[in-house]
């Protein structure tokens, strides 16, 4: 366990990792198997770690003004895709209804 500061740094690189590096490897290794489902499902995944980098990133920028929480977020309980807004009708990354997201306080 670290500072908050500390473990927000750790968790931003390890999605700009997913985001960069990971993720476009196995889509790269999914297309070349022609294995369309495969595909799909890497593309969902790093679409979550997009928006998740940008939190983080947001969080380290904020960090002191976030002492106190200053609103809920949402996930989507299909791909994992993090927002502070609530879709208006469906996810934007996997495109399931808005009915499929969590309130996390």
């Amino acid at each position: 366990m670290k500072s908050t500061r500390e473990n927000l740094e750790t968790a931003f690189a390890g999605e700009r990792y997913e985001r960069d590096s990971m993720y476009p490897g196995f889509l790269a290794q999914a297309r070349k198997d022609g294995d369309a489902e495969a595909v799909r499902t890497f593309n969902l995944a790093r679409s979550a770690e997009i928006e998740h980098a940008t939190l983080y990133k947001e969080a380290l920028a904020r960090l002191e003004d976030m002492r106190q929480r200053d609103g809920a977020m949402y996930v989507c309980g299909v791909c994992g895709y993090t927002t502070k807004m609530l879709p208006a009708a469906k996810c934007p990354s996997s495109f399931s209804p808005k009915e499929k997201y969590e309130r996390i306080d």
